[in-house]
């Protein structure tokens, strides 16, 4: 009886060690973008300088394959996002730059630097190459905190948000071995929703909470193009 009981948990042992190699992975994808515009003038005036961004992002990953189709996880993002004021002292708002911004997960505020955590699903709707080339759609739900930056361009708690949303885009991807894998997020099209809170004093001894919410939908191929060169990732199972 001991020897079947032993070998039963073997199997076992042996059954679970199989469904689980090569399911798990880690990984990370990175994100940059910058733009900025001028104005000269016929008449020799000096150029006017517009308004610059340089945004990156980092996102760190955990997750496994459910099945070949199917993979869940959890992602961790760090954002830096950043304007440059003009010389004219005017504020301009780079449509280009905004979008870009939604694109890459960093929301709409000009200057600031946000942490979030993303549980995710991706289901892979096509492949090709042998299977080494796939398209995914991603489902992710997040959660985090984003700080403003004051006119120094330093970090503002007073004026720190909770920030909470949703995002469906594609995503694809190409399998250079068996165990590593790039990719880039499409963002063509894309739907996000986010809202946000925060707590702000009122008087001595009370407290206001403002909720915002704002629905974002991109379909925009050139700047999703942009976006891909600019947004790649790694990934690794074992």
């Amino acid at each position: 009886m001991k020897k079947i009981v032993l070998a039963l948990i073997l199997a076992t042992l042996a059954t679970t060690g199989a469904f689980a190699q090569k399911r798990f992975f880690y990984g990370g994808q990175f994100g940059i973008f910058t733009d900025g515009n001028s104005t000269a003038f016929s008449d020799g005036s000096p150029r006017e300088k517009g308004a610059t961004s340089f945004n990156f992002t980092i996102k760190p990953s955990i997750g496994f394959y459910f099945t070949p189709r199917l993979v869940g996880g959890l992602k961790f993002t760090y954002t830096n996002c950043s304007f440059a004021e003009q010389e004219t002292g005017q504020t301009v708002f780079n449509i280009r730059s905004i979008a870009m911004n939604v694109l890459m997960g960093n929301g709409i505020d000009k200057d600031y630097e946000s942490w979030r955590i993303s549980p995710y699903l991706r289901y892979g709707l096509l492949s090709l190459a042998n299977d080494k080339l796939k398209l995914w759609l991603e489902l992710s739900g997040y959660a985090g905190v984003r700080t403003p930056r004051d006119s120094n361009h330093k970090l503002d708690p007073t004026h720190r948000k909770i920030i909470y949303g949703a995002e469906l885009h594609p995503l694809v991807s190409y399998a250079i071995t068996k165990t590593l894998m790039i990719y880039t997020s499409i963002d063509f099209p894309s739907i996000a929703w986010e809202g946000s809170a925060r707590t702000s004093p009122v008087g001595e001894s009370d407290t206001s909470t403002r909720y915002e919410g704002a629905f974002f939908f991109q379909a925009n191929p050139l700047v999703a193009v942009a976006t891909s060169l600019f947004n790649l990732g790694i990934m690794r199972r074992f």
